[in-house]
């Protein structure tokens, strides 16, 4: 076999690996994106399951505030501000139900303290 040939033989071996390569990477890529696309749709739901957790939160906060603006030995506060510390990637969208069912106990409780305290009627 002429050396001529044996080159030839190489650069062909090497030409289907790249090729080979070649399609490996696209088949990734593809996986990558579509992988990057469940992952953006799961954000989107996570960014807006926050705005209606914070808007919730806010408006009950704004109630109770209000129901309690007439204790005046009450010292009232700010709302605190949200923990930032993200939760596990997986936590389970029941923890956060859970925990929107706790806000709005929470603040029911206060509510009827409050109505019982002056003694009006529940609603």
């Amino acid at each position: 076999m002429s050396a001529a040939r044996e080159f030839k033989d190489v650069v062909d071996e090497l030409s289907a690996a790249a090729e080979a390569l070649r399609g490996r990477d696209k088949a990734r890529a593809k996986e990558l994106g579509e992988e990057l696309a469940a992952i953006d749709k799961e954000r989107q739901q996570a960014e807006n399951r926050t705005a209606l957790t914070r808007l919730g939160v806010g408006l009950r906060w704004e109630e109770v505030v209000d129901v309690l603006w007439s204790e005046s030995w009450m010292t009232l506060r700010p709302r605190p501000q949200p923990n930032r510390t993200p939760p596990d990637r997986g936590a389970e969208p029941e923890a956060l139900d859970a925990l929107d069912v706790e806000v709005e106990r929470t603040a029911d409780d206060v509510l009827r303290a409050v109505r019982r305290r002056f003694g009006l009627g529940l609603r």
